[in-house]
């Protein structure tokens, strides 16, 4: 009777342990290449059986930094954040640069993005104005906005120009 090759059953079971927990990850949500091999790795996997893990589920079609990106890019817009802040989030999740421009560019429009900033800009207003209504006219008020919008990941002119023509309707309403 021939015995199996008790290294090689380990192996196919540590593999097969590897790649359901990778599976295991993504059905939460979706993630960058990297983000799964460091989440491996830190449930202690060798790079050799990650390496191998990750080429599987990339042949296979799970793993996909363009369409990570592109989901992320459409998400984060409709959350109302700017290009800058998307680019930053998708550079801390390892996607490279080019995959990163191609995805903004996909989703980049400057009417979607000056309504996109319109609208938060009038939402933070109006928050401002609930807090103290006279000082809304402030310059302190005004940092404060471009501030909170500079943040959000929109460009300084675009915020600027925004601000300006918000703060001047708001000062004729009143």
């Amino acid at each position: 009777m021939k015995r199996p090759n008790i290294q090689l059953v380990t192996e196919q079971d540590g593999q097969e342990r590897c790649k359901a927990v990778a599976l295991k990850i993504l059905a939460h949500r979706w993630n960058s290449a990297r983000e799964i091999e460091t989440k491996l790795a830190r449930k202690g996997f060798e790079s050799e059986l990650i390496a191998w893990t990750m080429q599987a589920l990339q042949v296979e079609g799970w793993i996909d930094d363009q369409r990570y990106a592109e989901a992320l890019v459409r998400a984060r817009a409709r959350k109302k954040l700017g290009p800058q802040r998307i680019k930053h989030e998708l550079e801390r999740a390892g996607v490279s640069g080019d995959v990163i421009s191609r995805a903004l560019a996909k989703e980049q429009d400057l009417a979607g993005e000056l309504e996109r900033l319109s609208a938060l800009c009038s939402k933070r207003i109006r928050i401002l104005q609930r807090r103290s209504p006279d000082e809304l006219q402030s310059a302190e008020s005004r940092n404060k906005l471009i501030g909170y919008l500079l943040k959000q990941g929109y460009d300084y002119g675009l915020v600027s120009e925004v601000v300006t023509r918000l703060l001047k309707e708001h000062k004729t309403e009143l």
